[in-house]
């Protein structure tokens, strides 16, 4: 898929509901009115998301939903390295399904242990191997590359 046909753009209040449907539908945790959602366009039609989540001073990147009729196209590529961007200099982490490793350390993320994540997190973790089949990986930025 060529770049001029993938837009990003920040949500605004007005579609945090319908943000949150499509989450829904795939048992992620709602976004709350303070996270910076990213939604994506493919030929003017929402085909993904991605958000910012603040732990202060941490962020956590995730919420990463691409429309399967778009995957395999950069669109997961395009949100994330626009998420990464906006993250700021603080930790960043992610909580990746743990076969989808390979495309999160191509951002600089590592696997790193609970223990180093704010507790918020650690939570959340333990929610995503109670609510979902595959393992879920901790990760944190820890070199800003640019991803291929």
């Amino acid at each position: 898929m060529s770049a001029e046909v993938i837009t990003t753009r920040w949500c605004t209040p007005d579609e945090l509901h319908l943000v949150n449907v499509r989450y829904a539908e795939v048992r992620f945790q709602p976004s709350a009115e303070g996270d910076r959602q990213l939604v994506a366009f493919a030929f003017g039609h929402l085909a993904g998301l991605g958000r910012l989540v603040s732990y202060s001073p941490a962020v956590e990147l995730g919420g990463i939903w691409v429309d399967p009729a778009h995957r395999g196209q950069g669109l997961a590529r395009a949100v994330v390295s626009r998420l990464v961007a906006a993250a700021g200099l603080g930790p960043v982490y992610c909580l990746p399904f743990a076969k989808l490793e390979p495309f999160y350390a191509s951002f600089g993320f590592r696997q790193v242990s609970s223990g180093e994540a704010p507790s918020a997190l650690q939570v959340k973790l333990q929610f995503c191997a109670a609510t979902y089949a595959d393992p879920t990986l901790l990760m944190r930025l820890v070199e800003r590359v640019q991803a291929r």
